[in-house]
């Protein structure tokens, strides 16, 4: 089953090419390796993915469905990171999360127990009734990921994950975070991927973290997607992801 697929996605900003006839495609249970240098078109791709922006031509599918006709429902399923996280910072981490969950729609009757499991899973439990504006940057980067996350933590008697495995989108995760907190980051993602089915994209400049992370890999170069396959037909031999990479950039 195909999570996600996009046909020929392309966008312009003014006459600059920002992506060209882009095809990507996610399967339920991937942990997928999105890379391209800076500029490469990462961003745009993710804000398209998320229906921030619209593309110029070509389509989006979630689930064989397209998204410009059913964003609200697809939306349901979808969680993401994009850029640098931004929350109200007079609230604290746990209402921020809250508003969250009560945009999606969640029962007030569920959010307490998915907050706390929601924080507990990031790491920043003990500071959740905190301030935002209290938070160093590595916080606020956890915090940003929990509610990327909320869709894989929704229990199924709500209805937004029964059938439909969670797509988690995440822009850049490990920026601001230290090394003991990268190590934590990719451990839940790889739980949440085997436990709960999470599927996820993961766009990053760590290209050892994408070596230990994901089991498909895309990268892009000047808006063009210029290989997908498994990271091991991507690496084709190649000692590291690090290797495979440059000979695809040319870095």
């Amino acid at each position: 089953m195909l999570v996600l697929k996009t046909e020929n996605l392309s966008r312009r900003f003014g006459k600059l090419p920002a992506l060209d006839n882009l095809s990507l495609e996610v399967a339920a249970g991937d942990i997928y390796g999105f890379l391209g240098l800076n500029g490469a078109g990462k961003t745009t791709t993710i804000r398209l993915l998320l229906g921030l922006i619209r593309p110029q031509s070509g389509r989006i599918l979630y689930y064989d469905q397209p998204l410009a006709e059913n964003r609200l429902a697809i939306m349901n399923y979808v969680g993401g990171l994009v850029d640098v996280p931004t929350f109200y910072s007079y609230l604290s981490g746990r209402d921020n999360l809250y508003i969250l969950c009560r945009m999606r729609g969640i029962p007030n009757d569920k959010i307490t127990g998915l907050l706390n499991e929601l924080l507990e899973a990031v790491g920043i439990i003990k500071r959740a009734d905190d301030k935002v504006r209290t938070y160093s940057q590595g916080m606020r980067q956890r915090l940003g990921i929990a509610s990327a996350l909320i869709p894989a933590f929704v229990p199924t008697a709500v209805g937004t994950t029964a059938g439909k495995p969670a797509f988690i989108i995440l822009d850049e995760p490990t920026n601001g975070l230290d090394p003991k907190g990268i190590i934590e980051m990719r451990n839940l993602i790889k739980r949440l991927n085997k436990e709960r089915n999470a599927t996820f994209l993961i766009s990053t400049h760590l290209l050892s973290e994408a070596e230990k992370l994901c089991n498909k890999v895309g990268i892009l170069e000047s808006g063009k997607l210029v290989v997908q396959g498994s990271l091991q037909e991507v690496m084709k031999g190649k000692e590291s992801l690090e290797s495979a990479f440059g000979g695809f950039t040319g870095m």
